[in-house]
């Protein structure tokens, strides 16, 4: 008999603690959040400024807000101090408030799997919601 792979292993053979889950569901759940790994992972790395403006821009164009210069301080400010500190803490960016840069850390395939599946479920939820 075959031996079968467990759904729950990480791409190094490790399993995927419950512990690492939910830090991953914690720092998925908010949508600012998977915008910013979204774009790490076709950038590596970006500033809070350009991370701020490409928030601000996708949160536009997917909910038709029109007061860009309160949102964009707000965004900025929720970036700083909440988001992208959440991100380092579940270790999936390197956040350096010092210099305001982020930069993805590398992915497991956990990791990326579990992104990629709350992005189309909300895109999803979205889209139903029109």
């Amino acid at each position: 008999m075959e031996p079968t792979e467990d759904p729950g292993e990480t791409s190094e053979g490790a399993p995927l603690s419950a512990d690492r889950l939910d830090g991953l569901l914690r720092a998925f759940s908010a949508e600012h959040r998977r915008m910013v790994v979204t774009y790490l992972a076709q950038h590596d790395s970006a500033s809070v400024e350009e991370l701020t403006d490409v928030v601000v821009g996708w949160s536009q164009t997917s909910d038709g807000s029109a007061d860009a210069d309160e949102s964009w301080l707000q965004t900025y400010s929720d970036l700083y101090h909440h988001h992208l500190p959440a991100l380092a803490d579940a270790g999936l960016v390197e956040y350096d408030p010092d210099t305001e840069t982020a930069t993805l850390e590398s992915l497991s395939d956990p990791a990326s799997d579990l992104h990629s599946t709350i992005t189309e479920l909300a895109r999803v939820g979205r889209s139903e919601d029109e």
